[in-house]
């Protein structure tokens, strides 16, 4: 055991949940979180009334309001800050910065998506961070040490090995391109037989088929669906226009106050849960009896608006719920559909490959203004090579840290290999680096939701189905039985036909097989070839 983090460290938890956090909140030293996210910092601030969130538009004269405060009460500093107003609490503080540790959480937040942040958010981090009293990088997720920035590479490493913790539990499979049916058939198999499915997603966008299919099938409603995400305008037009008005962006958990004036956090669940990209780091999430689902949709990236892989996210996914024990009760599903780009590629040619894209950006960026590379269609939004700033087009030059280290991760979770003409893949031999890996079957949708939902019913399943109806109703004659036959012809027009030319032992002995059924239908009513 002990009591306080490391000074000056790069420092691997390498499990989630274990309270690294909360050490430095509930220390009696002061301290200073950085973190990547407004919601860890509501998240966290909802938990520990001794904490100071500081975010947005959040004034320096309110952090020295808070920091008059402490010291008056003589209480430790515990400030929580996004790392966009790291630079607000350092000025706040002034002389007294050195008195202060700095702990920087979910470091791999900072540098896997430093492509993606303005190269002046990241850099001032780092101008900041030797001005406090010491430094922790903190993550569970372990990092190649070769892609610390030239700030952390001289720090020490410090790496925990726990008593006690065994590997967690990944089961996977890989789907087709329809992912969309497999997550409903899932989601609906915890709806007749119990559990709460969490099924994280990279983006907001690759949710909505999926809740579509779920309001057809049991005309679900938000009230049965909680969708968690980003709660900003964008998110909130686009849940509208897809589901309606009552649809809203929620949070993992929500501070309320009992009828005795007590407070007390309510994590307001719902009986299936989606969560995005936003929420996989740092957040705590209350569910009973959770079931967490990865999905890894690489076919759909582009339409999605994902750069970063969900499989690079594994180890933080499944330490979310900090009501289980996070060193044995970590388990998750993770359903994939196709490698990410490059992974194919060794981390040294990813590398050469980063660096070329990068002196293109430069010489682009050199020669071009910000209207003619929009012109030239080259998209911001998703390109990371380059990033708009003040109305104008710069290189993004952290992008090799971000970009190298997600290809890294990628190596965990991807890699397909050929062995002549069989195409093998290396998925489960990849995660079980840090995992206890078995295969998964999709439960199938039941026939009624998929007439519903206007899907292709399967005739094996139809007949199946049917063959168990008949034999049942030889045995006991309930008239029930015969309703439930009638409906199963209804909802498919050709096994009706069939069904009716030649009866179900006659499909019974094909083995329920469509082709060798339609071919005694079709000699029953007598079409030739």
């Amino acid at each position: 055991m002990f009591n306080t983090l490391p000074k000056n460290a790069f420092f691997c938890k390498s499990v989630c949940g274990v309270g690294g956090t909360f050490l430095s909140i509930e220390s009696d030293e002061n301290y200073v979180i950085a973190v990547g996210s407004v919601e860890l910092i509501y998240n966290k601030t909802q938990q520990h009334k001794n904490l100071l969130g500081v975010y947005g538009n959040y004034k320096i004269d309110d952090i020295k309001f808070y920091l008059l405060l402490c010291k008056l009460a003589g209480v430790p500093v515990k400030i929580m800050t996004t790392y966009d107003s790291l630079w607000k609490v350092t000025q706040a503080l002034g002389n007294n910065v050195d008195s202060c540790n700095l702990l920087i959480d979910e470091i791999q937040v900072l540098l896997k998506n430093s492509d993606e942040f303005k190269p002046a958010v990241v850099a001032r981090v780092f101008l900041e961070v030797n001005k406090y009293a010491s430094v922790c990088y903190m993550t569970a997720t372990a990092t190649p040490r070769k892609y610390f920035p030239k700030e952390m590479q001289g720090l020490e490493y410090i790496r925990l090995n726990w008593e006690g913790s065994v590997l967690m539990n990944v089961h996977t499979s890989k789907i087709g391109s329809d992912v969309t049916s497999k997550v409903v058939a899932i989601a609906l198999k915890h709806l007749d037989e119990g559990g709460t499915p969490l099924f994280f997603y990279n983006s907001l966008k690759g949710i909505i088929p999926s809740i579509k299919k779920l309001i057809l099938a049991r005309k679900l409603t938000h009230n049965d669906i909680k969708i968690i995400c980003a709660d900003n305008e964008k998110n909130r037009q686009f849940l509208k226009e897809q589901l309606g008005e009552e649809w809203l962006p929620e949070r993992p958990l929500y501070k309320e106050i009992d009828e005795d004036g007590n407070e007390y956090l309510d994590p307001k669940n719902k009986p299936i849960q989606f969560i995005t990209k936003y929420a996989f780091e740092g957040l705590d999430f209350l569910v009973e009896d959770a079931h967490t689902y990865i999905i890894s949709d690489i076919k759909n990236k582009k339409s999605h608006h994902s750069r970063i892989d969900i499989s690079t996210d594994v180890q933080q996914i499944c330490g979310r719920c900090r009501n289980q024990n996070p060193l044995i009760q970590r388990e998750a599903v993770f359903l994939w559909n196709e490698e990410f780009d490059g992974v194919d590629m060794s981390e040294e040619d990813f590398e050469r490959y980063v660096h070329d894209k990068l002196d293109i950006a430069r010489d682009l960026e050199k020669r071009y203004t910000l209207d003619t590379l929009e012109d030239m269609k080259i998209e911001f939004e998703s390109s990371p090579y380059f990033v708009e700033v003040d109305g104008k087009c710069i290189v993004n030059e952290w992008s090799i840290y971000g970009m190298c280290i997600a290809h890294s991760a990628l190596k965990v979770g991807y890699r397909v290999m050929s062995k002549g003409d069989e195409v093998v893949s290396n998925v489960d031999s990849n995660l079980r680096l840090f995992s206890k890996v078995s295969d998964y079957d999709v439960p199938k949708i039941p026939i009624a939701d998929k007439s519903k939902m206007d899907l292709k019913q399967n005739f094996a399943e139809l007949s199946k189905s049917y063959y168990e109806h008949w034999l049942e109703y030889n045995k006991t004659k309930d008239e029930m039985l015969l309703k439930e036959m009638d409906y199963l012809k209804s909802i498919d027009k050709e096994f009706c036909e069939i069904i009716n030319a030649i009866g179900i032992e006659e499909i019974k002995a094909t083995s329920f097989h469509k082709t060798k059924s339609k071919a005694k239908y079709k000699k029953a009513v007598g079409i030739d070839k």
